[in-house]
């Protein structure tokens, strides 16, 4: 017997408007998605987020009243899928069944997605589902058991949604089978991330940038110092240049959770450590750097990407990584191989050379992660479902 009534379907839509149910996990952790939210509703979109969570998740946001949180699981059940699952579905229900949707948002493929897949299966409601960093480099690489899952949740999705074309190649080409391939890849869309539209707003244009930077090249990370952001890479590449008489500094700033790594980054001289700024120091900050460095070993997008361009910074990333084909290699920064420091040196030394060709493209390419222009796309990919 369905749940739900058969009841959902019915009044959908209100002239232009629109009601989605989405389902996600990662919503207090960031404020991305409540930055989505608030730039769908003017368009019409009426949104209602169930966000599943553990007792004592660190929340970062302070939620809108549309936000229904639910402290559905305990921690440990991280470690139990099929139980968490459960747990989730049961909560969800219970506020899915409160209203009539359009359709359903799941913004991870396994957590938010099997639950979604469930609801959709029971409901009639099409559903559309995102891939991100966890669901490539833990779920579908590390936890083999759960793929054909996963794959289940792809297959029914109505759209699937990737935040840069590098991770939409790697999961087809590494995770899907050859028999599936076509299906997935027809409805499969490609949406970056937005950034806070204080840094678009604020975009340097007034940077006059030279046409080759002269030593020393100042370096800038910006985020969290972990072992997985490749701080020792950057590191050993700025030995690489220093070696051969190219001055180099580095300024690593953000929270440093890996004491150990801090205090191995301390010992060199030419790496300055900076604790977390709001975003009206760190602009200074991006404005004094002349290059952005951050070749993580795993990136869904990595949005400080997007920031450091607005204020006229080339970017120097990893390749096959989220930010990895959002542009053509060389028109904002380069790609670069995160185990190759070599690499990463030659590569700053492009960016240094072709300086002011770059730099000037940065803030004016930047504008494609305004979140007005990426809602207008979400919308669109909502109405297609109805």
């Amino acid at each position: 017997m369905n749940p739900f009534n058969g009841t959902l379907r019915q009044g959908i839509t209100d002239g232009l408007n629109m009601k989605i149910f989405h389902i996600n996990c990662n919503y207090l952790s960031t404020t991305l998605h409540q930055c989505l939210i608030e730039h769908l509703e003017p368009l019409g979109v009426e949104n209602r987020i169930f966000t599943p969570i553990y007792p004592g998740f660190a929340r970062k946001i302070r939620p809108h009243d549309n936000v229904q949180v639910s402290e559905c699981f305990q921690k440990r059940d991280r470690f139990l899928f099929f139980v968490k699952q459960k747990k989730i579905l049961r909560a969800a229900k219970s506020v899915f069944s409160e209203g009539r949707f359009a359709c359903i948002h799941a913004h991870t493929l396994f957590t938010d997605g099997v639950c979604a897949r469930r609801l959709s299966r029971e409901s009639g409601l099409p559903y559309v589902v995102a891939v991100r960093n966890t669901d490539v480099n833990l779920f579908l690489q590390k936890r083999v058991l759960l793929r054909p899952l996963g794959l289940k949740v792809l297959r029914d999705a109505a759209k699937v949604v990737f935040l840069s074309d590098s991770y939409r190649r790697k999961v087809l080409d590494t995770y899907v089978p050859e028999k599936y391939r076509r299906e997935i890849e027809a409805k499969s869309v490609v949406i970056p991330n937005g950034i806070d539209d204080f840094w678009l707003s604020h975009s340097y244009t007034e940077k006059n940038p030279p046409a080759a930077l002269e030593p020393p090249l100042q370096l800038l990370f910006a985020g969290r110092v972990l072992p997985d952001k490749n701080l020792r890479g950057v590191v050993s590449a700025v030995q690489l240049l220093r070696a051969k008489g190219y001055d180099a500094e580095f300024t690593v700033i953000g929270p440093h959770p890996d004491r150990a790594l801090y205090e191995e980054l301390k010992q060199y001289d030419f790496v300055t450590l900076k604790e977390p700024m709001e975003k009206e120091s760190l602009i200074d900050a991006y404005r004094q750097a002349d290059l952005f460095v951050m070749p993580s070993f795993h990136e869904t997008f990595g949005l400080v990407y997007a920031e450091a361009m607005t204020q006229g910074l080339p970017v120097i990333y990893s390749k096959g990584e989220g930010f990895d084909g959002q542009f053509p290699d060389g028109e904002v920064g380069f790609a670069v191989d995160p185990g190759d420091p070599q690499q990463i040196a030659d590569r700053i030394l492009d960016a240094a050379g072709s300086y002011a060709a770059i730099s000037n493209r940065c803030a004016a390419r930047a504008e494609r992660f305004r979140w007005a222009q990426i809602a207008e796309i979400y919308r669109s990919l909502y109405e297609e479902l109805l």
